[in-house]
């Protein structure tokens, strides 16, 4: 019987027998290296072609990148940028993450985006990239809408009463539960409307930089779907042959169909102080958020971008707006305010209109201290003012004055006249503007002012200098009430 011992131990090539290649001569192991040699030869051929697409690519760009970074850095930034373009050839580019970035890129913000290159770039630059790539523009999350973008969070309305820990009102229904709101912006910085006038300031409008913002406010009013078309022209010249001669031309406009059509719609938000305009632009977000959105809700837009006012009636300010581009889920619904009203008082009809009826006022106010608006309420407190009139110097800040007390103001360019600001006044001779030597004379009319004034509210400024003899003559007229 043979030891089994031989089989197991037998040489370790012996199991490649059967699959070893067949080559009998030289000749065929020179072919198979010659192969070999060709596609290696493809391979660095292909090689150069990717390396010369990726800086094909990337100087394309890179020159995009630079013309839109030109608001966002100075001039200083941008000359040390150009100088080191020649070190920008280094393969230490991320493509892949540039190329998820160009097709997130839904912002303003997001489109300033460079390639990361530490070498070359000022820290100040890394640090604006590093910041892009921590923003977020949507409300999404993977675990609340099952790695799902189309899906929608749906949740039974509550009827609550609490006060909203972000925008410091009272909800008395809640259309997202509480804990799901705090999970969702547990990266975000929450602005109010008053810390959103205290950042973007002018005369640049714009935003700081926070990783992930939402600005929470409270829906007053929906304006109207607009829809802006542009028209596209074709401008072509025709030259005659006839009038080619004496360089005549003549030229024709053909107009082809509008392609640039824009629908967007205004949301007016409140904090029941302020107010400010967001406008929401495409088809996408007009479907989603104009029925879905009433007049009350508590509502958080997420990185909305400022643009400035150029039209002629509003010169200054600003206002915000999002895209579609950035998908759905830009807007949360959160709640319904309870402390929300609107003014149900009647406007007065202008003087040009026909109508014998004035409209509902529907300015926003808070029905918690107030039972209308600040301008109603102001306009009850005048008429009832008017009928206690013991009531009016102090309220309205009316002075009481003795108008007969009032002397004439000479001066050198109103000697012997009458001032007209304060009325016709008599000299101490009792004869209308005839001058007299023993009146007295003002440098100004802040001087004459605070002699006229029986009230102890001008003091002496050290701005007018009087004589002193003049200075005690006053005091004692005012004094003794004496009439000239």
């Amino acid at each position: 019987m043979n030891d089994p011992r031989e089989i197991l131990y037998k040489k370790e090539t012996d199991y490649l027998e059967n699959d070893r290649l067949e080559i009998d001569d030289d000749e065929e192991i020179q072919n198979v290296l010659k192969e070999i040699k060709k596609h290696e030869h493809e391979i660095l051929r292909l090689k150069e072609q990717i390396k010369q697409w990726r800086k094909e690519r990337f100087d394309m760009i890179h020159e995009k990148k630079r013309i839109d970074l030109m608001n966002g850095v100075s001039k200083r930034k941008l000359l040390e940028f150009n100088n080191n373009n020649e070190n920008f050839d280094k393969n230490n580019i991320n493509l892949k993450k540039m190329k998820t970035l160009s097709e997130s890129a839904n912002t303003k913000l997001m489109k300033q985006i460079l390639p990361v290159n530490e070498d070359s770039i000022s820290n100040n630059v890394i640090q604006q990239q590093k910041f892009m790539l921590r923003k977020v523009h949507s409300f999404y999350n993977d675990e609340l809408f099952d790695n799902n973008r189309d899906n929608n969070l749906k949740f039974k309305t509550q009827n609550v009463d609490e006060r909203c820990d972000f925008s410091k009102k009272k909800l008395s229904l809640r259309y997202i539960p509480k804990d799901i709101v705090e999970r969702i912006l547990t990266n975000y910085t929450v602005l109010s409307l008053n810390n959103l006038f205290k950042l973007v300031r002018p005369p640049d409008y714009t935003l700081p930089y926070t990783s992930n913002y939402a600005i929470v406010g409270i829906v007053h009013e929906l304006t109207p779907i607009k829809i802006t078309q542009k028209p596209i022209f074709n401008k072509e010249r025709n030259i005659s042959i006839d009038d080619y001669s004496s360089s005549k031309t003549k030229t024709k406009y053909s107009q082809k169909s509008s392609q640039m059509v824009n629908k967007h719609f205004n949301i007016r938000l409140t904090d029941l102080k302020q107010m400010a305009v967001i406008t929401l632009h495409g088809q996408e977000l007009i479907k989603e958020y104009y029925n879905s959105l009433k007049p009350g809700d508590l509502i958080m837009i997420d990185s909305p971008t400022t643009f400035k006012y150029n039209s002629t009636y509003e010169k200054y300010g600003f206002g915000l707006s999002i895209t579609e581009e950035c998908g759905r889920h830009q807007i949360m619904e959160i709640g319904k305010v309870s402390s929300y009203a609107k003014c149900d008082r009647l406007n007065r009809p202008s003087s040009n209109s026909k109508e014998t009826q004035g409209t509902l006022c529907g300015m926003y106010f808070d029905n918690t201290i107030q039972k209308c608006c600040d301008y109603h309420q102001d306009k009850e407190m005048e008429s009832g003012l008017s009928r206690r009139m013991e009531l009016n110097s102090g309220y309205l800040g009316r002075r009481i004055s003795h108008q007969e007390k009032q002397k004439n103001i000479e001066r050198k360019d109103n000697y012997g006249k009458y001032n007209p600001s304060k009325g016709i006044a008599l000299n101490k001779g009792g004869i209308i503007g005839v001058p007299d030597k023993n009146s007295i004379r003002f440098r100004n009319d802040l001087v004459a002012s605070k002699f006229f004034n029986t009230s102890n509210e001008f003091d002496d400024d050290a701005r007018v200098k009087i004589d002193p003899r003049v200075k005690e003559q006053m005091r004692k007229e005012k004094r003794d009430n004496i009439l000239f």
